[in-house]
């Protein structure tokens, strides 16, 4: 991977590595400030629940900043490397003008800084970062539909599928409404992006939308429940940074279909009490879910699969039902190449 890697790519990596520590030091300070200001009017037990997030959240962000800073100390070095092995000209064995080293010993420096980097970060987080989150494009998918009884057939395998992706969310403190970031992990991951919820909470809760509005998630440590949640919008912006095109269609059963068929990453909005108990709420119980797959009966669809966050990885549910549950309001987003 390294003889693809060019000097720029990762001088521009140590560069965001460093803006992103300094912004997440920015968040730590601004959350302990908005804390210690609350205390003139604010003593009881709650006060000191929050004080408990609030230094939780400035620890891990303390974590994060200080491998940050580890990675960006060896990109920078790894681009000093790769720069010398640029200039290198092979051609002359007498080596060129400003090459101190022949292209041996320079690439034997690149695979001593790579091996550092490797080092300092047991979670594999450089070679995800060298790689960029490149996502899955194919040509056609890969998939295929499965026979059932009855005359009925089902696309994909949901159960399999469903396996392997995230089904429980609120791994981070302070953020349980993030049905919509892990729906996004879970498109990515059957992209071969292999995320975690807590690496979109972090990237989220911290970068704010194109227009400077808000953040790409909701941010409410008073709140928890809510916090984490995203737009469709929100959702097209996090998974253009994670390396995956998408785009919004229509929330009709016909494009699910279309989509899934075809291969495509999907998520759709729905109301979590009527998908679930078939009544509706008059709460805001909007709910992302990634849906995986879908069953047709002459010609017809006539339930969908459905990989959701509420520990429930492989939910089949009759269309009548998800019909009546899902958010026509809100538009599907919908991976812009076939990933599957």
């Amino acid at each position: 991977m390294i003889a693809v890697v060019e000097g720029d790519t990762l001088q521009r990596l140590a560069s965001r590595c460093n803006d992103s520590m300094l912004r997440l030091e920015r968040i730590s300070k601004a959350l302990s400030a908005k804390h210690q200001s609350l205390a003139a009017t604010w003593s009881d037990s709650k006060y000191r629940e929050l004080g408990a997030v609030v230094n939780d959240c400035s620890s891990a962000i303390a974590t994060v900043t200080q491998t940050l800073s580890g990675i960006g100390r060896q990109l920078a070095e790894l681009t000093s490397y790769i720069r010398e092995y640029e200039s290198v000209n092979f051609s002359d064995s007498t080596g060129s003008e400003g090459t101190s080293r022949d292209g041996v010993s320079v690439h034997s420096a690149i695979l001593s800084a790579y091996a550092g980097l490797s080092e300092s970060s047991s979670d594999g987080a450089v070679n995800q970062i060298l790689s960029q989150y490149v996502s899955r494009s194919l040509s056609t998918t890969q998939q295929g539909w499965e026979n059932l009884t009855g005359n009925r057939r089902r696309f994909d395998t949901p159960i399999e599928t469903g396996s392997s992706m995230i089904a429980q969310q609120g791994e981070v403190r302070g953020f349980q409404g993030t049905c919509g970031l892990v729906a996004c992990a879970n498109l990515l991951r059957l992209a071969g992006v292999n995320v975690a919820e807590r690496d979109l909470v972090t990237y989220a809760s911290a970068t704010r939308r194109q227009d400077g509005s808000a953040y790409l998630c909701r941010v409410d440590l008073l709140h928890p429940r809510g916090s984490g949640g995203t737009t469709q919008w929100d959702r097209e912006e996090i998974l253009t940074h994670f390396g995956m095109s998408s785009e919004f269609r229509p929330a009709t059963v016909d494009n699910i279909r279309q989509a899934v068929t075809e291969g495509r990453g999907v998520i759709a909005s729905v109301h979590a009490q009527q998908l679930y108990d078939g009544v509706a709420s008059r709460e805001n119980d909007l709910h992302a879910v990634a849906v995986t797959s879908v069953v047709e009966g002459d010609g017809q669809v006539v339930g969908v699969y459905l990989c959701d966050s509420n520990n429930r990885p492989a939910s089949y549910y009759p269309i009548e039902r998800f019909e009546a549950a899902l958010n026509h309001r809100t538009d599907l987003n919908v991976t812009s190449t076939i990933i599957r």
